[in-house]
């Protein structure tokens, strides 16, 4: 199966270029910072979304080097995102994984040419407790306790979607979701714009 790792840092280095497993310099204060590991993804998409906004550079024109493996999917020292969901929290949205040895990849350097994101709330990064404190600060009381708080977030989101389809709020559904929506992205690592596409040459 073929694993991608990509990196704006355009310095020159050997090809192809060992990578020994580390802790990643820039990583989110709710990242796993004690195992070293070398991170990949199935895709480009992927790969640049779950690089720190302070450490890409999207934009037509942009540059990133591409590095590529062929690894097998039953290789021991393949981590997948289920496993290691405990330890990177976006590691599902990201479909993350951790190779835990040295690992040669070839590499091309590549231009970005168009792009395409959209945002959207990472909803596992979102505790019960930040659930309920938001959406009672936001919502009618008689709406909120008609919500189950001991759902996950994602459940929660969703069942009130329905349930302002069959109140006397419904005209005001989409005013309420966005005043909602804004307050959660407004939460730690929550809000981030997904990247639908990615081209380059």
């Amino acid at each position: 199966m073929i694993f991608y790792h990509v990196s704006f840092d355009m310095e020159e280095k050997e090809n192809p270029y060992l990578f020994i497993p580390r802790i990643p310099i820039f990583k989110a204060t709710s990242e796993d910072a004690i195992t070293p590991r070398i991170c990949l993804s199935t895709s480009v998409e992927n790969c640049i979304q779950a690089i720190s906004p302070a450490n890409r550079d999207i934009r037509v024109w942009a540059k990133f080097r591409l590095f590529h493996v062929d690894i097998d999917i039953k290789d021991p020292l393949l981590k997948d995102p289920k496993s290691i969901v405990d330890k990177v929290p976006d590691a599902v949205v990201n479909n993350e994984y951790w190779y835990m040895g040295n690992l040669y990849m070839k590499y091309e350097d590549k231009i970005i040419t168009e792009f395409r994101v959209h945002p959207e709330i990472n909803f596992d990064l979102i505790s019960k407790e930040d659930m309920h404190s938001v959406l009672s600060e936001i919502l009618p009381e008689e709406i909120a306790c008609m919500l189950d708080f001991g759902k996950t977030p994602k459940s929660i989101y969703m069942d009130l979607n329905k349930l302002l389809l069959d109140s006397p709020l419904k005209r005001k559904k989409f005013l309420l979701i966005d005043d909602i929506d804004n307050r959660l992205t407004e939460l730690p690592f929550v809000g981030f714009n997904a990247i639908d596409k990615i081209e380059y040459i």
